[in-house]
């Protein structure tokens, strides 16, 4: 097998994983994008919590409803505000522990990435040391 048949190998070898890695970096990028809008419904509802928190036992809530307002207990908003915040702290989680793994699996990707060229160069340079010492032997 020639240079060229050994440099074409790597070169698809290496654009597949090249492939591999863009997507994972996509989907890194859609967890992390994923993470702040939940993070941003976090803090909306720990607002509405602590807002809650203040109201005295006997005080009138008032939910929306579509186009109207609806009478609520409120012990029953608290209870759903609360169950909302469980929910949303939990996706948190998955989230976090996918965006770990996606950048693990990013690391070992450039890792493969970068052995990939280190290799192609060095069958580059020992092609032309090749070369140059075949041009030194027949002048």
């Amino acid at each position: 097998i020639g240079t060229m048949e050994i440099l074409q190998s790597m070169r698809t070898d290496l654009d597949k994983r090249v492939n591999e890695l863009n997507k994972i970096q996509n989907d890194l990028g859609k967890a992390v994008n994923n993470r702040q809008g939940l993070t941003a419904q976090l803090t909306e509802n720990q607002h509405v919590k602590a807002e809650l928190d203040m109201l005295e036992d006997e005080s009138t809530v008032y939910k929306l409803v579509g186009p109207v307002l609806v009478k609520q207990e409120l012990f029953e908003a608290k209870s759903n505000v609360q169950k909302r915040i469980d929910y949303i702290e939990g996706d948190i989680q998955r989230l976090d522990d996918r965006i770990k793994s996606l950048q693990k699996k990013q690391d070992e990707k450039r890792t493969e990435v970068a052995q990939i060229q280190g290799k192609m160069q060095a069958v580059v340079q020992r092609a032309m040391g090749a070369a140059a010492a075949m041009g030194s032997a027949s002048g």
